[in-house]
């Protein structure tokens, strides 16, 4: 058994936009590096271009030394091809913001709105992530609880709030999502609306 934890060094190269990533180095480190170093790049834990790997003899090899070996490290096999010392990752470029907002309706009376979504979400912009959930709700008036079905949606769109709402008032106008909604400090948790501008 090896501990890789002391190979942990971080290599960020933004003019080439790839890192080299010490073997023993979490994914967490990798991600507050990348932060530290530049608002407007990312990784998405899947971008390998390149990696250092030693062999049973010692040597050390990378891609272009053995391809096949590149592959099998990458999933490709079912066993152990030798010690990974470093990756060498390749970073993307987002926007130095980006909102997250959920929506919640109570699906009495709302059914169009989900079929609307299922109808249209394949032509949404690409910067713009929509999931959708249907589940159990309660809602309280004095001393009675009254059980209904209830569902939501959970989007990021990788940009500004300025730039979301006037997408969102051209698909869904029905969501009524104004850019003041995007920050307010306390929302609960059964909020018709929550929406945040975050880096």
């Amino acid at each position: 058994m090896l501990d890789l934890s002391n190979l942990n060094k971080i290599k960020i190269d933004l003019s080439e936009e790839t890192a080299w990533v010490q073997a023993g180095t979490t994914v967490g480190q990798f991600y507050y590096a990348i932060a530290k170093r530049s608002k407007v790049h990312g990784f998405p834990a899947d971008n390998v271009v390149d990696a250092r790997v030693m062999d049973v003899n010692g040597n050390i090899l990378d891609r272009e030394m053995n391809e096949d070996l590149f592959w099998a490290i990458r999933g490709g096999g079912g066993a152990s091809f030798g010690v990974i010392l470093r990756w060498k990752l390749k970073l993307l470029r987002v926007p130095e913001k980006l909102t997250v907002f959920t929506i919640r309706r109570k699906l009495e009376g709302n059914r169009n709105l989900l079929q609307k979504w299922e109808n249209i979400s394949h032509q949404l912009p690409e910067d713009l992530f929509f999931r959708a959930a249907v589940q159990n709700g309660r809602s309280s008036s004095g001393n009675i609880t009254k059980k209904h079905v209830q569902f939501y949606f959970q989007a990021q769109y990788l940009g500004p709030v300025d730039e979301l709402i006037p997408l969102l008032k051209q698909y869904f106008p029905e969501f009524n999502l104004e850019r003041n909604d995007c920050f307010q400090e306390n929302t609960t948790a059964d909020a018709e609306k929550e929406c945040h501008e975050v880096s």
